[in-house]
C-alpha cells in the first residue's frame, strides 16, 4: 500500500450470533521500502465503526507485530460487517505479507468467561 488504508471483511461465522465481540490483536508482518520513514496503524472496523491499535515503526525487513485494539462492546450478528487493515501514517510505500487477529468475545447466555477465535488472511 502507499498511504491507502487497507481493509478486509472477516469471516465471522464460527463465532455464534448474539455473542458480545468485546477486544482483539491484530498481527501482522510488514516492511517498508527503503528510505520510506512510516509508521502502521493497525485498525478494525465494525459495521463501519473504526478503531486504531498503536502506531508500529516499521523496518525495511520484513517482522512480526501486534497491536491490542480494545474497541465498544458489539453484539455479532449475521449481518456483522467486521474488517480488519492497516493505515500508514504517511503516503510511503509499505509491504504486508499477511495479517491474523485474534478476537474476544462473550458467547450468547453465558456466564463462562470470554473466548478467542484466531482468524488469519495471507
Amino acid at each position: 500500500t502507499s498511504g491507502n488504508i487497507q481493509t478486509f471483511d472477516l469471516d465471522l461465522s464460527s463465532i455464534p450470533n448474539n455473542s458480545t465481540l468485546q477486544s482483539a490483536v491484530v498481527y501482522f508482518c510488514s516492511r517498508k521500502e527503503p528510505a520510506q520513514g512510516v509508521n502502521l496503524v493497525p485498525r478494525i472496523c465494525i459495521d463501519g465503526s473504526c478503531t486504531e491499535g498503536s502506531a508500529q515503526a516499521q523496518s525495511q525487513a520484513f517482522a512480526d507485530y501486534s497491536a491490542t485494539i480494545d474497541f465498544t462492546d458489539a453484539n455479532k450478528t449475521t449481518s456483522t460487517d467486521f474488517e480488519v487493515g492497516v493505515k500508514p501514517s504517511a503516503s510511503r510505500a509499505v509491504r504486508v505479507s499477511a495479517i491474523k487477529i485474534d478476537l474476544t468475545f462473550a458467547p450468547p447466555g453465558s456466564n463462562q468467561p470470554p473466548l478467542r477465535r484466531t482468524i488469519t488472511l495471507n
